[in-house]
């Protein structure tokens, strides 16, 4: 349906999609692999806080192929989906 997520090549090695270590096909195939964390720094770092935000993200948001067109739609989402 999609493709794989673009994002700068200096986090390639930080994030790893569900697709690469799943071999069958998965309903959250385009979501990040969260790792296991064993305390509350891990929790912080940008592997598992990066990733957990990304997955919480809704499908369609995430399928958009330009960073252009993604801008906008992010901040809209996140206006629309903040709770005060």
């Amino acid at each position: 349906m999609g493709t794989a997520v673009q994002h700068p090549e200096v986090f390639t090695s930080y994030f790893t999609q569900n697709s690469s270590i799943h071999y069958h096909d998965t309903r959250i195939k385009w979501n990040f692999f969260i790792s296991s964390i064993r305390n509350s720094f891990g929790k912080r770092a940008i592997t598992y806080k990066g990733s957990a935000l990304w997955n919480n993200l809704s499908h369609d948001l995430k399928m958009f192929q330009s960073i252009i067109t993604f801008k906008p739609k992010l901040r809209n989402y996140l206006i629309e989906n903040t709770i005060i």
